[in-house]
């Protein structure tokens, strides 16, 4: 078992972007709106260099577990974190408002 560096995430709220690194390296983004109480979560992008080490999955739950403790509502647009969502049924139900 090899051990793999953690994926750092942090919220950009100027870009409107939750980012992640990996190895020092930008490894993605998740786009994001906010308005009000609301979060509309756009677009997941994560880099195909770090394929397969969950840097997609890590941006999604630092996103959703950020909006909880900030007491904010998602709107989910990205098709990643609706697939996210999908997975882990009802583990995130107090944090999404909608699914478009």
């Amino acid at each position: 078992m090899t051990d793999q560096p953690a994926v750092s995430v942090s919220r950009d709220d100027t870009g409107s972007r939750y980012q992640a690194t990996l190895d020092g390296a930008p490894a993605g983004f998740i786009d994001f709106k906010l308005r009000g109480d609301r979060v509309a979560l756009i677009h997941t992008e994560t880099d195909p260099a770090f394929a397969g080490r969950g840097v997609g999955t890590a941006l999604a739950v630092a996103a959703l577990e950020d909006l909880r403790a900030r007491g904010l509502k998602a709107n989910v647009y990205c098709p990643f974190i609706k697939n996210y969502l999908a997975r882990h049924p009802g583990q995130y139900d107090d944090v999404v408002a909608e699914i478009a």
